[in-house]
């Protein structure tokens, strides 16, 4: 939050840092949703997963040669679709599962 909240003050005198910062500045990222997620507020555990998350793991994945980048567009496609809050690993991959099946 703290990057997106960085490039909406910039202008104001606000210095921005790090990469998920110059994508918000340079628009390449524009929603909120990016960034959001959340917690158990006692343990602080995750319980959704911000979309640059995400896009970063995917990435890491077509790179090693885990997935293609039809396989991470259409996992990425799942997770945009979700709801920040009901945005978690195993719900988009179950959800992409549902789909491959659907198609044999």
């Amino acid at each position: 939050m703290g990057a997106l909240r960085a490039s909406e003050l910039d202008s104001y005198g606000m210095e921005g840092v790090g990469e998920i910062y110059e994508l918000y500045r340079k628009g390449e990222l524009v929603s909120d949703d990016e960034v959001a997620l959340i917690f158990e507020p006692e343990s602080f555990k995750l319980l959704s997963e911000p979309l640059v998350n995400i896009r970063y793991n995917l990435g890491l994945a077509e790179e090693r040669g885990i997935i293609n980048v039809e396989e991470k567009e259409k996992i990425l496609s799942i997770a945009k679709s979700l709801y920040y809050l009901e945005r978690d690993y195993e719900r988009i991959l179950t959800l992409q599962e549902v789909k491959w099946k659907k198609r044999f």
